[in-house]
């Protein structure tokens, strides 16, 4: 439906999805944080992802996800923040995670600050 991806203060890449997430909303966000990290030169990457009002992640949208994760050439850890009412979709992205192989760490926050924190510390 739709994902909206905007930069934060210390260049935190901001990614939020409402309702069912399709391959397309895939693709149009990851050409968006493509676009704000050769912008703004990012070489610490950094996601706050809120899934607080996500719908269903069609099947498609999760192969987009897991591609998109496996050409990633990226230097050190990535780290994303995610927040969202369950943690059982924390769990599914760090499954993806590990099966593409990404160099990533993810942690699931029910509160904003909290993630804010541990980005900004951990990262």
């Amino acid at each position: 439906m739709a994902t909206e991806v905007d930069l934060m203060s210390g260049n935190i890449l901001h990614i939020v999805s409402i309702g069912e997430q399709t391959a397309e909303d895939v693709r149009k966000a990851t050409h968006e944080v493509d676009r704000l990290i050769k912008e703004h030169d990012i070489t610490r990457i950094r996601y706050l992802v809120d899934f607080t009002y996500v719908g269903r992640i069609t099947p498609d949208a999760r192969q987009a996800f897991r591609e998109r994760t496996a050409r990633m050439a990226v230097k050190g850890k990535i780290r994303y923040a995610i927040l969202g009412k369950t943690p059982v979709l924390a769990g599914l992205l760090q499954m993806f995670a590990r099966a593409s192989r990404a160099n990533a760490v993810l942690k699931f926050f029910k509160s904003e600050d909290d993630a804010l924190i541990w980005l900004d510390e951990n990262g």
